[in-house]
């Protein structure tokens, strides 16, 4: 994630794969991230969310 730090206003899509990473799936949007990989239904990456976790976290956020 330190990388947006120095993304010299790039579109950058930078995360950490697996459980340790899971969280930085979603940091990632509120760093500048034009976007982030969710899954459809069964994760396909280590760590990954679903479409309906996230929805749900960026719901309760607003």
């Amino acid at each position: 994630l330190s990388l947006y730090n120095n993304s010299n206003n790039v579109r950058l899509v930078a995360f950490s794969m697996g459980s340790f990473g899971r969280m930085s799936r979603l940091l990632c949007l509120l760093l500048g991230s034009p976007y982030t990989y969710v899954s459809l239904g069964k994760p396909i990456a280590p760590g990954q969310f679903s479409v309906d976790e996230v929805k749900s976290i960026f719901t309760i956020r607003k």
